[in-house]
């Protein structure tokens, strides 16, 4: 994103000249609106801030330097990293009938540093800090402990490479490479965990994507940041919910894992999921202790399966590892065999769609050849890899077909009944548990109906 604007480009600001008060005026009624400030546009227009300060959040978003620093001579007071009084930086009269709808409890709502590093640049950010660190001699670390963010780990959330190598070069001073926010990540953790933000939409080439959050990992991991970092637990029970690892082999490549692993990464290392983390539809409220392999395996990440059984260690069986059964009694296969496809109303393309079912495909296959018996181990529940498949909310698309295919060719028995005296048939026709969203029943296709 380019940090100035050429003078012929339509102005991203247009939606700010027009003057709130200029109607009143004309009746005569004064000016009821307060206007913190107004600046000129590069065409000679004016432009009046919002009392939410919308014009400084535009600003930033487009990354325009040359704006940001006229804003910052006509309005200094406007970016603080202290409380800012609206009523003694407007001089709104204590009797603005407006007052509550602009600053209800007298104190600007501001986050222009957060904004700036995820979604801003580097040209932006770095103007906003120097601003509010060039009268203070000598710069005392600057830091956002009160909102509870730490600005390196939010631009290496969102993949800002360029934001992060400055946020770095300038330790202490404004981060730091061991600092964790207020959720208990350090930046490392922060940019391994976009697997969270997959459902987002973003704008075409922002926000986090698996190649630039890959280069800031390998970026923080260059500087010294620590590859068997977990997400220290700010909840009572103080169970570890995830590592940089478990995060990572969501959506990494094989290198990036490596070198995690090579870094001092456990593979082994259990972390506690449950509800928050994922649905399961036969135990609901269960916890699991689960390795970083089940994670990939929910994710369909064969190239992060294949790299943790390759770096097991030395004196680990492989059959031991893929046999490991986790508090409900299932099986990595188990979990691999009940993915989900994203919908047509998720922001994905039917070639996403299509490459996530290759890949659940690739994952079955490899852990079935690897240890073909585990095609019928039926958890505490009794349910087999197929019962779990047949309960896959991508049941009935056409998609998740040739992974009844696979499972059916390799062994899979469509007779074996659960607890519950069900076969996979069964629950192939179950409607989903009443928590769950409400679809319209769906039949099956005769060819699934054939194989099972």
């Amino acid at each position: 994103m380019s940090s100035t604007l050429s003078p012929e480009a339509e102005s991203p600001y247009r939606r700010f000249v027009r003057d709130p008060n200029a109607e009143y005026e004309r009746k005569g009624l004064g000016r009821p609106y307060a206007v913190p400030m107004t600046m000129v546009d590069r065409d000679g227009s004016i432009l009046y801030e919002k009392p939410s300060f919308s014009l400084l959040y535009s600003i930033i978003d487009e990354n325009d330097t040359e704006a940001l620093r006229q804003y910052l001579a006509i309005a200094p007071w406007a970016v603080s990293i202290e409380p800012i009084f609206s009523n003694e930086l407007w001089a709104v009269p204590m009797d603005d009938p407006y007052a509550e709808y602009y600053a209800s409890d007298g104190v600007i709502e501001e986050d222009y540093f957060l904004y700036a590093a995820q979604w801003g640049g580097r040209g932006v950010l770095q103007m906003l800090l120097d601003h509010c660190a060039k009268d203070r001699n000598p710069a005392p670390p600057i830091r956002f402990k009160l909102e509870r963010y730490q600005l390196l780990n939010e631009a290496a959330r969102y993949g800002h490479v360029g934001t992060v190598q400055f946020l770095l070069d300038n330790q202490p001073l404004y981060a730091s490479i061991h600092d964790r926010d207020d959720s208990g990540y350090t930046a490392l953790a922060s940019a391994a965990s976009i697997y969270e933000l997959r459902w987002c939409n973003f704008k075409d080439g922002e926000g986090p994507s698996d190649a630039r959050n890959e280069a800031v990992m390998n970026l923080l991991l260059d500087r010294g940041a620590c590859a068997s970092d977990v997400v220290i637990p700010t909840y009572e029970d103080k169970k570890i919910r995830h590592t940089v690892l478990t995060f990572a082999v969501e959506w990494a490549g094989s290198q990036l894992i490596k070198r995690l692993i090579d870094g001092g990464a456990d593979v082994h290392a259990k972390v506690t999921i449950g509800p928050w983390n994922l649905t399961f539809w036969n135990q609901r409220d269960s916890t699991f202790e689960v390795s970083a392999l089940y994670f990939a395996c929910t994710c369909a990440n064969f190239q992060a399966v294949k790299t943790l059984i390759d770096c097991r260690g030395a004196g680990v069986d492989i059959k031991g590892m893929l046999r490991e059964r986790d508090s409900r009694g299932s099986l990595p296969l188990h979990w691999a065999t009940q993915n989900d496809l994203p919908t047509e109303s998720d922001a994905f393309l039917i070639s996403t769609a299509r490459e996530i079912a290759e890949n659940i495909t690739k994952v079955i296959t490899l852990l079935l050849d690897l240890d073909p018996t585990t095609i019928n181990t039926q958890d505490n529940d009794g349910n087999t890899p197929l019962h779990y498949a047949t309960r896959s909310l991508s049941r009935h698309n056409k998609l998740y077909t040739p992974i009844f295919q696979l499972l059916c060719t390799r062994g899979a028995d469509a007779s074996i009944r659960n607890n519950e005296g069900q076969t996979p048939l069964h629950t192939l026709f179950r409607l989903n548990d009443e928590d769950s969203y409400s679809f319209p029943p769906k039949v099956p296709s005769t060819q699934l109906l054939y194989l099972l």
